[in-house]
């Protein structure tokens, strides 16, 4: 990838002493070839190197039956739980994420990373995830967004987090709808005890080639 604009300032060059029209169609063609292979190639990623200890546009909310829904910004959940950097054993780097209970929680808790840009037609999106001391499999989903934020499609239990306390990628891999600009991801904690505990890393997004 890293030859691309080397070559097409090559081709530029040549374009010059083509004539007219043909040689500025020729240049603005290749123009358009490159950046359309930037898009195909792009992947985002969410790592916690150099991220500030507030967790910009980290969130998590509590469902419970029969309570309202309790959301928040990552760092303003003290009771039942944390939501801190952790540099214990990261996958990757010096630091992690991690989600800790003080106490017993009855009902869903759901960590939410920022929303992530994607272009293409299909895409994978794989984390590394290990835990203790939780009873039941978390819950991986996340629901596709348009490009005013508006949901798309919504995939609930893509996929269920195996429960280790060494590393572990979940990743997953499918077509996306012609609207998607953006995913949004949720890791799911059903009913955690207290003492529990989850550590995230290393989020990547990337797009199919050829898809």
């Amino acid at each position: 990838m890293k030859s691309r604009p080397h070559n097409l300032s090559r081709s530029h060059e040549t374009c010059r002493h083509t004539s007219g029209l043909a040689g500025f169609k020729m240049v603005l063609t290749l123009f358009s070839m490159a950046a359309t292979m930037s898009l195909i190639c792009a992947e985002e990623r969410i790592d916690f190197e150099g991220v500030s200890d507030d967790l910009p546009g980290w969130s998590a909310m509590i469902t419970e039956a029969g309570s309202p829904v309790q959301y928040r910004p990552a760092v303003k959940w003290d009771v039942p739980f944390t939501i801190s950097l952790d540099s214990e054993k990261p996958h990757d780097g010096s630091t992690a994420l991690k989600l800790a209970f003080s106490a017993e929680v009855q009902g869903n808790v759901s960590l939410r990373p920022p929303t992530i840009m994607v272009t293409g037609t299909a895409a994978t999106i794989s984390f590394f995830v290990r835990c203790e001391g939780l009873a039941e499999e978390p819950l991986f989903s996340f629901e596709e967004t348009s490009a005013d934020g508006q949901k798309v499609k919504s995939h609930w239990g893509a996929a269920k987090i195996p429960l280790s306390e060494e590393w572990m990628e979940l990743k997953w891999s499918g077509p996306l709808q012609p609207a998607t600009a953006s995913v949004r991801i949720s890791i799911i904690c059903k009913s955690p005890h207290a003492g529990a505990r989850m550590w995230i890393d290393d989020i990547v997004v990337e797009p199919i080639e050829g898809e």
